[in-house]
């Protein structure tokens, strides 16, 4: 539930200030290849307690969903 103005860059500076980002996967539909408003954070182990105590929270003005995904599902981005 990001914000259609997200970019890789600002989504790993706001969780970057709560434990180490590795990397940043945000999804766009595959048809019109616009954002669709999610993607993956990949974190330590130990920073997982600390990034989900960002669910609800205002990024550009939006408030975010952040959840544990499926180990499967963060395969989404990959090719």
């Amino acid at each position: 539930n990001l914000p259609f103005s997200a970019t890789e860059e600002k989504v790993r500076d706001v969780f970057a200030k709560h434990g180490v980002v590795h990397s940043v996967s945000l999804v766009n539909d595959r048809a019109t290849e616009r954002f669709r408003a999610f993607g993956f954070v990949e974190i330590d182990d130990d920073a997982l307690v600390n990034m989900l105590k960002l669910d609800g929270k205002a990024f550009d003005g939006r408030p975010m969903r952040v959840s544990e995904a499926p180990e499967e599902a963060s395969d989404v981005g990959e090719s």
